[in-house]
């Protein structure tokens, strides 16, 4: 709660035209602040706690934190678009159980690249990850100037 009191301090101005970025743990506090934002680009984010990176953590912690995704999810008002290597097992099948419980907001964004760090995929390899954020942000601000023709409608695709 006292992290999202300073977040929503800053977003309260900016409405749905906000947009949250992040990799890995990152991405997840993306996801956890997620009804702050117009648009959220999540890069493997770490939602598996219990099966992955937090499964040494106090069991209390980890409901704690499970409740807090899932309270996230309900109150978020916009779009999660969660960016993940197809080939990095662990990523893909955490974004499908991601997208099972919410699958009205978070839409999935498969890449070719076992990886765990897809923004340096996307940056390196590809040379596509600035122009993804630029295409979000002008995504973002044609869903807020024409809410019939943005990110709620069919076009998830441009941000995949």
């Amino acid at each position: 709660d006292h992290f999202l009191g300073i977040l929503r301090g800053y977003a309260e101005d900016y409405g749905q035209r906000v947009l949250m970025l992040g990799s890995s743990m990152g991405a997840t506090a993306c996801i956890l602040f997620a009804e702050l934002a117009g648009l959220v680009l999540a890069f493997s984010p770490q939602v598996e706690l219990r099966r992955g990176q937090g499964r040494f953590l106090d069991g209390e912690i980890l409901d704690r934190f499970e409740g807090q995704l899932s309270a996230s999810l309900r109150r978020c008002r916009g779009r999660i678009v969660v960016h993940v290597g197809r080939r990095h097992l662990f990523d893909a099948l955490a974004a499908q159980r991601l997208r099972e419980r919410a699958p009205r907001i978070v839409h999935l964004a498969y890449h070719e690249t076992e990886q765990h760090n897809t923004t340096k995929f996307l940056h390196e390899r590809k040379g596509q990850l600035t122009s993804m954020v630029k295409l979000a942000v002008a995504q973002l601000h044609v869903a807020v100037a024409m809410p019939r023709a943005g990110l709620h409608s069919g076009c998830p695709e441009l941000l995949m």
